[in-house]
């Protein structure tokens, strides 16, 4: 429930094309899983399932977002997939799941990087 409710409000989360810069959920997405590697009590297959489904909706809203003006799209893309890379760069080095997003995010920040 608590996983479909944050998918949720990033899917709804619009954004104001002038305003360029790191989304909310970006950020906010490094202190749930800090949270949620705390209280972790043997529960790794359903917290890592949760990032999987969470992330892939990060990722998949920050694309769209993006294409909304096609002048700043690498722009914003860099902005974000740096973000997302500096808030977890800790986490990633202990939690496997956590370290295939932030190379995802990799991969995607260079490829928008090599396009400007």
């Amino acid at each position: 429930m608590f996983v479909d409710d944050a998918c949720y409000q990033i899917e709804k989360y619009e954004r104001n094309v002038r305003q360029i810069g790191v989304v909310p959920y970006i950020p906010r997405f490094s202190q749930l899983a800090a949270r949620m590697e705390q209280y972790i009590n043997g529960s790794r297959d359903l917290v890592d399932q949760a990032y999987t489904k969470i992330v892939t909706i990060m990722f998949v809203i920050l694309e769209k977002i993006a294409q909304v003006e096609p002048k700043y799209v690498d722009i914003v893309l860099l902005e974000n997939y740096a973000a997302f890379q500096h808030s977890l760069y800790d986490l990633a080095n202990v939690v496997p799941t956590l370290a295939k997003y932030y190379h995802q995010a990799s991969e995607a920040y260079e490829q928008a990087c090599s396009r400007l």
